[in-house]
């Protein structure tokens, strides 16, 4: 984590292989800073350690200027 409070990809993508609940359906990512990242890349970082573990769950990007889908559980 940077001193402004971003978790980097590669230490998300850590996080998600090596610590994240498999029992989670539901993850969404946010707080993406809008110089340094692209919901793009960490769309495809966050699949790519999900998919290493053999998850499924499913994947939001909470992104700055725009509303995420609508969950209901």
């Amino acid at each position: 984590m940077s001193r402004v409070g971003h978790l980097s990809n590669l230490g998300m993508s850590d996080y998600l292989i090596e610590d994240l609940d498999s029992s989670t359906s539901n993850l969404v990512l946010g707080h993406l800073s809008e110089q340094n990242n692209h919901p793009a890349i960490v769309r495809m970082i966050a699949t790519q350690a999900l998919e290493q573990r053999g998850l499924t769950t499913r994947l939001a990007i909470a992104e700055q200027r725009r509303p995420t889908e609508v969950f209901q559980y």
